[in-house]
């Protein structure tokens, strides 16, 4: 009793050490009391709080046994309908002498040294994840648990490096991603997540909100945990639209089309309910002449996600396929998303006798566009082979040729902006324009060739110069030498390559401050 009095004191009159025994740790835990921990991923502070604790006894694999104190604590999460409690568990194992308890795994926040500061962060942090709860387009820069493909009922999730659009969707996910994720406290306050208001929680239960959420990247197309932290407003490139190297008269009628069907001002509907209420665009040409970026660019002027598929995601089993394109066009709708399926021809090239697999992947597609309510994008490279029934269901088919010399000057011009930190450069000259657009490379290719200029001008600290775009251009033409390796191709690569190295050198003796 008399050492138990003495840690008592200790701990009531100790301004800096803040140290403890592990058998007497119960004296600075009381219920209700907030506790600071941090996140085991990220190493950031959150907070719950305690209901109760227990010291727990465990035998070793030795058979000599072992002691730890069993924290149960409680903080506010959200399973997509309400918001309310959930149970947090917390171990403190055993350790001899005194320890301080700034360095166990969880300690009273009143003993925090920065306790102030420390409830500034989380609040403010909480605020934030209180306006995140109900379903959001929001972009995301930083480190999140991606769930992998499933192997049983609980898929493990991987720590990845997300950058880009995610949709917070915390039903979908406790519904049918990964049910159960989230469970409250039985009998706990609960608020409908449609119902919160500003004043719904205390400024110490804002305390408690949980530091993440549960979404869906759009670009690794896999759901998982995202941080609050990394979490920020859906950018959009609204002037992209029309920087599009297609007629006005086409990007008037595609916007024409996707908002007539926004506003369901169209009386010209299926006459079988539940049919033909979708809007089907087919992007037809040669690669890397602007069709995805049609559609990228699209979502940006409406400032609405975009969710792309392709065979990577939807696979060659027609069951498979028919499932996954049902579920992910449902996600699209419940998201207002509109939908780009790249590079879609086995899904549409022409049926035959003699390939009943392939002609069950058409059939599904055609029977998946005809219940479809949302905006769709179609990308092919080979419109001649489209099965005939495809013709039908497309509302507006567009052809985009190889692109022309102008094109091109304008494609180089918006990405080196773009590069330049939405500035046009000094050295953006017309001859410099001239000289680029000599290659005759599509609109990718030249996206890649400044995108290593930019790489090479991060790397030496500094903006982005001609010089820069000479040596991407160098590379990628070195690339496209290896590339083609056999025969005749050989030989002409060669050829091409000896005068495109002669034009980029000679660039480059003439341009020597660059």
């Amino acid at each position: 009793m008399q050492k138990e009095t003495s840690s008592w004191q200790m701990l009531i009159s100790s301004e800096t050490t803040l140290a403890i025994e592990f058998a007497n740790l119960w004296m600075a835990f009381r219920p209700g009391d907030h506790l600071f921990a941090l996140d085991y991923c990220l190493g950031e502070p959150f907070i719950t709080r305690l209901r109760s604790m227990e010291l727990k006894r465990h035998e070793l694999p030795d058979r000599s046994y072992s002691e730890s104190w069993y924290i149960m604590t409680e903080k506010i999460d959200c399973n997509g309908d309400y918001v309310s409690y959930q149970q947090y568990n917390i171990s403190i194992y055993q350790y001899d002498g005194c320890r301080a308890l700034a360095d166990l795994s969880t300690y009273p926040l009143r003993y925090h040294k920065e306790e102030a500061r420390i409830r500034e962060l989380v609040s403010h942090r909480g605020r934030q994840w209180l306006s995140l709860v109900g379903i959001h387009h929001r972009s995301y820069d930083g480190v999140a648990h991606l769930r992998k493909a499933s192997h049983g009922l609980t898929p493990a999730t991987a720590e990845s490096s997300v950058r880009g659009g995610i949709i917070i969707d915390s039903k979908e996910y406790n519904t049918n991603v990964a049910p159960g994720a989230v469970y409250f406290i039985p009998g706990a306050k609960a608020i409908k997540g449609s119902e919160l208001k500003e004043d719904t929680f205390t400024d110490d239960e804002i305390l408690l909100c949980s530091s993440r959420v549960h979404a869906f990247s759009l670009v690794a197309k896999r759901w998982g945990i995202f941080y609050v932290k990394h979490i920020k407003d859906a950018e959009f490139n609204t002037t992209a639209f029309d920087s599009l190297v297609l007629s006005q008269h086409n990007k008037d009628l595609i916007r024409s089309l996707v908002n007539d069907h926004e506003n369901k001002h169209s009386s010209f509907d299926d006459l079988i309910k539940g049919k033909g209420k979708g809007l089907i665009f087919l992007l037809h040409g040669p690669p890397g002449v602007g069709k995805t970026l049609t559609a990228e660019s699209l979502a940006d002027f409406t400032k609405r996600p975009l969710y792309t598929l392709g065979g990577a995601e939807l696979g060659t089993n027609s069951a498979v396929v028919e499932g996954t394109l049902r579920r992910a066009l449902e996600l699209a709708s419940k998201w207002n998303a509109l939908v780009l399926v790249d590079e879609a021809d086995v899904f549409m090239e022409q049926r035959n006798n003699y390939n009943l697999a392939h002609s069950e992947l058409v059939a599904v597609l055609l029977r998946t566009l005809e219940q479809f309510e949302g905006v769709m994008f179609l990308t092919t490279n080979r419109v001649g082979s489209i099965d005939a029934a495809f013709k039908s269901r497309i509302h507006l088919s567009l052809y985009y040729p190889q692109l022309s010399a102008d094109a091109r000057s304008s494609i180089w011009t918006t990405f080196i902006v773009r590069g330049s930190g939405s500035v046009a450069p000094p050295w953006l000259t017309q001859e410099l324009l001239d000289r680029l657009t000599y290659y005759e490379i599509n609109g990718r290719q030249i996206k890649n060739t400044i995108r290593m200029a930019c790489s090479i001008a991060a790397n030496e600290q500094r903006e982005l110069r001609a010089s820069d775009i000479m040596k991407g251009l160098h590379a990628f033409f070195s690339f496209e030498s290896d590339f083609n390796t056999s025969g005749r191709r050989k030989k002409f690569a060669k050829t091409s390559s000896k005068k495109r190295r002669a034009h980029i050198s000679g660039y480059g003796d003439q341009s020597p401050d660059y």
